[in-house]
C-alpha cells in the first residue's frame, strides 16, 4: 500500500497538481465553478495527465431526475483562422464515446466528426463548486458596491450643486 502510495503522490508532483489545484481554486472564486480533467497519458513516463479547464468554455450537463448524474461533459476553444473568422473545436465525453468536431462561427456547419470509444468508461471532467448556486466570491457584493459608487456620485453632485448656488448667490 506504501508503495503504490508513493508511487501515486510521485505522479500528482510530475503532473503539478498543486498549480492546478491553485488554478482551479482560482476560477471557483470568480466564477463560482470550475472544472478539472483526469485523462489517459500518452508518455509511459506515468498513466494519467491532470488539466485545469477554462470554466467559460466548459460545462456539464446533468440528468433531471433524481440522482442529477453527469450525462456529457464538453469542452471546446475558439480557432482564429486566416480570414478572422472563428472556429470551435469540441470535445464531448459520455461514459461510453469520445466526440470530436469542429464547428463554424455561425454553428451551421459542423466538419471533422469522430467519435471514438472512451476507453475508461467513465466522463473525465469534474465539477468543483463554490456554492450550490454556482455564484462567484464577489457577485453578492456588487449591489452593495454599486450602491456606494451611487451615493458617492450623488454626494459629488450635491456638492457642485451648492457651490454653483453659493457662486450665483455671490454674484
Amino acid at each position: 500500500f506504501r508503495r503504490v502510495l508513493f508511487r501515486s503522490n510521485r505522479y500528482y508532483t510530475l503532473n503539478h497538481k498543486h498549480r492546478k489545484d491553485r488554478d482551479c481554486g482560482f476560477w471557483t472564486t470568480v466564477c463560482g465553478v470550475s472544472y478539472m480533467a483526469c485523462l489517459p497519458s500518452d508518455t509511459e513516463d506515468f498513466p494519467f495527465e491532470l488539466y485545469d479547464l477554462d470554466p467559460r468554455c466548459t460545462f456539464i450537463i446533468y440528468s433531471c431526475d433524481f440522482k442529477k448524474e453527469p450525462l456529457m461533459a464538453v469542452t471546446y476553444s475558439a480557432i482564429e483562422d486566416i480570414d478572422g473568422n472563428f472556429v470551435y473545436e469540441m470535445t464531448a465525453y459520455t461514459k461510453r464515446f469520445i466526440y470530436n468536431f469542429t464547428q463554424n462561427d455561425t454553428w451551421s456547419n459542423t466538419t471533422d466528426m469522430s467519435v471514438v470509444p472512451n476507453v475508461i468508461n467513465m466522463i473525465p471532467i469534474v465539477e468543483f463548486k463554490n456554492n450550490e448556486t454556482r455564484v462567484g466570491a464577489f457577485e453578492a457584493e456588487i449591489p452593495l458596491l454599486d450602491n456606494i459608487n451611487l451615493i458617492c456620485s450623488d454626494r459629488m453632485n450635491d456638492i457642485e450643486q451648492a457651490v454653483q448656488w453659493f457662486m450665483k448667490f455671490i454674484n
